[in-house]
């Protein structure tokens, strides 16, 4: 069974128009596209008679309607930007269509009194699809997101689901593939994967994620929000790259010298200057000679780059050969981020990997589509095993 997939004739519609149908069939016969176009028509028609009637709300971004968040324990947790709302029309900023947008609760217009979230996106603008619809279902119990999608490739049905509070918390998080062919509508794929959270999950099954849950991230405009690294992980991999200026290592300089002073005030007050510079000074610290430095430098040095250090130095160093951490980076915000990842997918894959600074998340997703198959192998089993 189909998961969230109605059965539609296309596929048998299709199969007449490549050759299904008899050699006498007349040469008026409708084409692949012929059949998609109208298959698209109908789906519009009905997609048009779903929503009539219902107030229409002002253009926005799907972060100004949904916040995506990952939560202590690494789970993804939704919640309304807006409150309470009956079933209700937006157009989407950024996307060539509209959303139904539903916010329950007992407090109106407060999202702290929200007790579910319903979202539903219909993209009907692909020229080789039918439709891609995402949903989007969130409780105080649990969240989905899924996405249907039916094209001249064939079809697919796949879902992401992150139970709150489980009794079995290894699966907590699970996802959920299938992939049908063209014409036969035979099943090509099927996995069920689980993780005990969302972040596992990636980590656990980085194919899967990028083939399947990755692509309805980014069609919700999260991809910045979900798919980037943690900032203080970035900067631990690639801060050897940052140069602060003179001003900036005059200060570093004279901050971590009352480290050596007699007085102890004086020391504390090193590491209250050091805070003061915050990330900039940990970035330039990190790669700092310490030849002659005392044992009060050092480890007052140390104790300030804790307060930004996520992982041990062994482990940054392999996420610089960890072709899934550095696709992710290609979706941060940070130009130098992005810049050091490039570098070291470009050792990956033997080549330069060239994306321009100024970017757009479509465009960092298209490159990563493309180093995609240079660094995991296609395949329809699991990369491991839960």
């Amino acid at each position: 069974m189909r998961l969230g997939l109605t059965v539609l004739p296309f596929s048998l519609l299709l199969a007449l128009a490549l050759g299904a149908a008899p050699a006498t069939a007349p040469t008026t016969a409708q084409t692949p596209e012929q059949i998609l176009a109208q298959r698209k028509l109908e789906e519009q028609k009905e997609q048009a008679q779903k929503v009539l009637g219902l107030p229409v709300m002002p253009r926005k971004k799907i972060g100004e309607l949904i916040q995506f968040t990952i939560e202590p324990g690494d789970e993804l947790v939704i919640r309304p930007r807006i409150g309470r709302t009956e079933r209700s029309v937006v157009p989407i900023q950024g996307l060539p269509g509209q959303a139904v947008v539903a916010i329950g609760g007992d407090q109106p217009n407060t999202p702290e009194g929200a007790t579910f979230v319903q979202f539903e996106y219909s993209d009907f603008s692909r020229p080789d699809e039918v439709f891609r619809r995402t949903q989007l279902f969130a409780s105080a119990a649990s969240m989905q997101i899924s996405r249907d999608v039916e094209s001249l490739a064939g079809s697919s049905s796949v879902s992401m689901i992150q139970s709150y509070g489980s009794d079995d918390p290894g699966t907590a998080c699970r996802l959920y593939v299938q992939v049908f062919a063209p014409i036969s509508d035979d099943l090509q794929t099927k996995l069920s994967l689980t993780a005990p959270s969302f972040v596992e999950l990636r980590k656990r099954y980085p194919r899967e994620a990028r083939q399947y849950l990755d692509p309805m991230l980014r069609d919700l405009q999260q991809a910045s929000v979900l798919l980037a690294p943690d900032a203080k992980i970035a900067n631990q991999v690639f801060g050897n790259e940052s140069k602060p200026d003179a001003i900036l290592t005059e200060r570093i300089n004279a901050a971590t010298a009352k480290f050596d002073a007699d007085d102890f005030k004086v020391r504390q007050s090193a590491s209250k200057a050091l805070d003061e510079l915050g990330e900039p000074a940990a970035l330039a610290l990190r790669k700092a000679d310490r030849t002659g430095w005392s044992i009060d430098r050092s480890n007052g040095v140390d104790a300030f780059l804790a307060k930004f250090d996520s992982k041990p130095p062994a482990e940054t160093n392999q996420l610089k050969s960890d072709p899934a951490f550095l696709l992710d980076c290609l979706y941060s915000d940070d130009p130098s981020t992005r810049a050091g990842a490039l570098v070291e997918l470009g050792n990956i894959v033997g080549k330069p990997v060239s994306l321009a600074p100024d970017a757009d998340l479509t465009g960092r997703a298209e490159l990563v589509d493309r180093l995609y198959p240079l660094l995991f192998r296609p395949s329809t089993q699991p990369t491991t095993q839960p």
